[in-house]
């Protein structure tokens, strides 16, 4: 279900960032960017990906996601939660 104006996704700290986007994406249907960073390196290298263009919206709507490799080699959800953003 739909959560108007939800910023931030405590649950999802654990989870792998595929099924983190899929949630975010379902909960938040403006989200149009998802921008990944690992834990512990500068801003700078961050990953942004275009989930899901919106026609005439200005700023994008953007998550940022921190995380962590796990042992599977997988990507994580660590602190702080995924929340939305601005550049």
């Amino acid at each position: 279900m739909a959560v108007p104006g939800k910023v931030e996704w405590p649950e999802l700290i654990g989870s792998e960032i595929e099924e983190a986007v899929d949630t975010i994406c379902v909960e938040r249907s403006d989200v149009n960017e998802i921008c990944e960073i690992q834990d512990g390196q500068p801003a700078s290298t961050e990953e942004c990906t275009t989930v899901s263009p919106v026609t005439g919206q200005d700023p994008p709507v953007t998550v940022y996601i921190t995380y962590v490799l796990n042992d599977q080699g997988n990507k994580q959800i660590t602190d702080p939660a995924p929340y939305i953003g601005t550049n």
